[in-house]
């Protein structure tokens, strides 16, 4: 009887998992447009100035600051929560977070989730810091809204941070800029709303708006016109400016009548084409190009203008390049003989 050995091979399955990277954020990536500290249902709303994908995350936190020595937790606060977009998320999304009075652990977003502790806005004056990375001074800081009770009689982001409803403004944040200190000439508000002023525009535009404390309104109503918010905001891709570009011209001197190529190296971005001058830049224009090569005859040593045009962009400086023109060998010759003979010397 033959003998059989039965080799058994396991079999390894692999798996493959992909996950999204979150979006990283920073100055003005996001703008508050509302707070509420006054009544049973605390809350604040923020708007997206970006495009974020999914899993995003975005933390918060009302403890003060101080730029020694970082985040400082007073009586009253919880620390900080996480907020996270649960799908990928377009700029001009609106985010409403309810803080119930710091009753809710954590914190009920309006899309997405949180973790992390509750929080307490209070009545008497507090801030609300946006971040990303540490709860610590390396903290990457997006934005940030201050308010007090007692108006302009507390200096803007009064730096005391000694209680907690004063705060400095990290040195990486700027008030009017990617922050925003509310307030009311000195009467007591609790509540505050961007009053939706401008809300189509590239991000630059609303957040610049949001911003200004002259387009906010300030109120004593509980839960004042946050839920829903009063308007929508559409915020308008950029127009990126194309580069001054490098260029260079081969040959560099040519005879008159022959050609060269100018090599244009430079990002046209949101510009349409690359735009050739002589006499100055932007003076007399002889074509254009969205390829990397134009070629150009000239009878005489000429500078050439380069500047990308058109699209949104709003014409800039130009990069130039000279072609020479070599003069020609004159072949004319005389000789005094009317013969000569090929072994004659050289007259």
């Amino acid at each position: 009887m033959k003998k059989f050995t039965l080799i058994i091979i396991p079999l390894l399955c692999f798996f493959s998992i992909t996950t999204s990277a979150q979006t990283t954020l920073t100055q003005g990536d996001i703008a508050f447009i509302a707070l509420n500290s006054d009544g049973a249902i605390d809350d604040f709303s923020f708007i997206l100035l970006k495009d974020i994908s999914s899993g995003t995350e975005i933390k918060f936190s009302d403890c003060g600051w101080n730029d020694g020595s970082g985040f400082v937790v007073q009586s009253g606060d919880y620390g900080h929560f996480t907020w996270t977009s649960a799908s990928a998320m377009s700029a001009g999304s609106i985010v409403r977070i309810v803080t119930d009075n710091g009753n809710t652990t954590p914190p009920t977003p309006s899309v997405g989730s949180t973790s992390g502790s509750a929080m307490l806005i209070s009545s008497i004056g507090d801030q609300i810091f946006a971040f990303q990375g540490n709860f610590d001074a390396t903290a990457n800081f997006i934005s940030a809204i201050h308010y007090n009770v007692n108006g302009t009689t507390n200096a803007n982001w009064d730096g005391l941070c000694n209680s907690n409803s004063t705060s400095a403004l990290p040195n990486t944040l700027t008030n009017g800029t990617d922050a925003i200190w509310v307030h009311d000439s000195g009467a007591e508000r609790d509540n505050f709303i961007y009053n939706c002023s401008i809300t189509s525009g590239d991000a630059t535009a609303i957040r610049t708006a949001i911003n200004n404390i002259n387009n906010w309104n300030a109120h004593t109503t509980d839960n004042y016109a946050q839920n829903p918010f009063p308007c929508s905001f559409t915020v308008i891709a950029g127009c990126s400016a194309p580069s001054v570009p490098t260029v260079s011209a081969s040959p560099t001197s040519i005879c008159s009548g022959n050609s060269s190529i100018l090599i244009i190296s430079g990002s046209l971005n949101d510009a349409t084409a690359w735009h050739i001058y002589t006499g100055s830049c932007g003076g007399t224009s002889i074509g254009n190009t969205s390829s990397s090569t134009f070629s150009v005859s000239p009878n005489s040593a000429t500078t050439y203008y380069i500047r990308g045009e058109g699209g949104c962009v709003t014409p800039g400086s130009c990069a130039s390049v000279t072609v020479n023109i070599t003069p020609p060998d004159n072949a004319s010759f005389s000789y005094s003989a009317a013969s000569y003979c090929v072994d004659a010397s050289d007259p």
